[in-house]
């Protein structure tokens, strides 16, 4: 049998992720009544720049909902960068 040969390693890109706010809460083990609160910047409803202490949170329903069904979700990134900037140590695992 032939042996197969190896190309070049490619290492593709971590998919974005979005959390949802009732996952944020859980992880962080706060009410999401107190997250929506004290630390969520909500992306075209709330005033001004992002402040540093606050996560962005972007609404991703379909354009037909985004009033009557808003869909809150958090990057991946943008959780890290608040927990981060909170003082928690982050660290993300390389397997599933």
């Amino acid at each position: 049998m032939a042996s197969r040969k190896r190309g070049p390693r490619v290492e593709a890109p971590v998919r974005p992720f979005l959390w949802t706010i009732d996952q944020v809460a859980d992880m962080l083990e706060i009410s999401v009544r107190s997250l929506k609160a004290n630390n969520l910047h909500f992306d075209g409803i709330s005033f001004g720049p992002r402040p540093k202490d606050r996560m962005m949170t972007r609404n991703v329903a379909p354009d037909d909902l985004r009033e009557s069904n808003p869909e809150w979700r958090v990057s991946h990134a943008e959780l890290t960068r608040w927990m981060t900037n909170r003082g928690f140590q982050f660290t993300q695992r390389n397997y599933y």
